[in-house]
């Protein structure tokens, strides 16, 4: 025997399938129950040794008694609600939250809310792996858009000018997952792939360095030229991101102890239209090691970035006449202290 759900806007309809019933379709309604609310919903979840079923729906989850059809609980506090895992040998549920970027913790039985995970990046689907005894999250999302008449800005001459690029393409794919490896050990991470060209830019004027320099000075400014840049990538538009995270708590009775470590990579990008002024590819690593109180409110963090003093721009002032390029710090350390009321 199959059970099947189909929700609408203000109710969520059961149907039982099974080859014994009489029909061309093999199912017939069962029971229409009324949930109420004008929002989104996503996931649903049986979990059938306690009889719920989670009902994904805007900004918290609906909890209905399988068995009765009756509404009996609610996981609130969830906006951008998509769906549960039942850890059934830890008594515990886990809820996806993907605007608060978290998984609420629960109990199962009693469906009281007991903590809350912080995780990737709009987390949506979640699993729930009995052999490992682990809980995955996941996220992947898939864009296409075209542009047309675009315009950009660009400095000529001391002035900002406004052209119009023609047209432009970007398509691409991001996807971000979390894993609890162990009780203390969690791992985040994340990969982005980005297709940003222009379609049509035939007499794009752009700025170059100029090719006209007395001897003896390597650069001289830049001058304004026209070229056809249809086919290049779009500014400040890489075409592959990642990172990866892992976070290690020690609680102890006198607060807990986090040590944490975040690497990333940018396969670099161009800083302005036009194809010649380029940022290159570049990793970084930032570490962290955070003891906080027992209430949470005090926090003490040693901290590092850039720890492998690696060499990059974070802003630019490319124009024409004058061109600049603002540097990221190097290697840094230093030590924090937060208090929250």
């Amino acid at each position: 025997m199959r059970l099947f759900v189909r929700l609408t806007t203000s109710a969520a309809v059961l149907c039982i399938a099974s080859a014994a019933v009489a029909g061309p379709s093999g199912t017939h309604l069962l029971k229409s129950i009324t949930l109420g609310g004008d929002t989104f919903w996503d996931c649903i979840t049986l979990d059938a040794p306690n009889h719920h079923l989670f009902i994904a729906h805007g900004s918290h989850f609906v909890v209905v008694d399988s068995t009765s059809g009756n509404p009996v609980g609610d996981i609130p506090d969830t906006p951008g609600a998509h769906e549960v895992a039942v850890a059934g040998p830890a008594g515990k549920g886990f809820a996806t939250s993907g605007t608060n970027n978290s998984v609420v913790v629960f109990d199962a039985k009693t469906l009281a809310v007991t903590g809350k995970i912080a995780v990737g990046t709009r987390p949506d689907g979640i699993l729930y792996d009995p052999v490992s005894r682990r809980v995955f999250t996941f996220n992947a999302a898939a864009f296409h858009y075209r542009f047309t008449n675009m315009q950009v800005q660009s400095v000529q001459a001391g002035q900002v000018t406004i052209q119009n690029a023609g047209s432009s393409k970007i398509y691409g794919l991001d996807l971000d997952g979390s894993y609890a490896a162990t009780e203390r050990l969690s791992l985040r991470g994340g990969v982005s792939f980005l297709h940003a060209r222009f379609d049509s830019f035939p007499n794009a004027a752009i700025n170059v360095p100029n090719p006209v320099c007395p001897a003896g000075y390597p650069f001289c400014g830049n001058i304004t030229v026209t070229r056809d840049i249809s086919g290049t990538p779009l500014e400040r538009a890489p075409d592959k991101t990642a990172f990866l995270s892992a976070t290690y708590d020690v609680p102890t009775s006198y607060g807990t102890v986090s040590a944490q470590a975040t690497g990333s990579y940018n396969s670099g990008f161009l800083w302005t239209f036009g194809d010649v002024f380029k940022q290159g590819p570049y990793a970084l690593l930032n570490a962290q090691l955070t003891w906080a109180s027992p209430d949470t409110h005090l926090k003490l963090s040693l901290w590092g970035r850039n720890l492998t003093d690696r060499v990059y721009g974070v802003a630019h002032g490319i124009g024409n006449p004058s061109a600049g390029i603002a540097w990221a710090s190097p290697r840094t350390a230093g030590v924090s202290a937060d208090y929250g009321f």
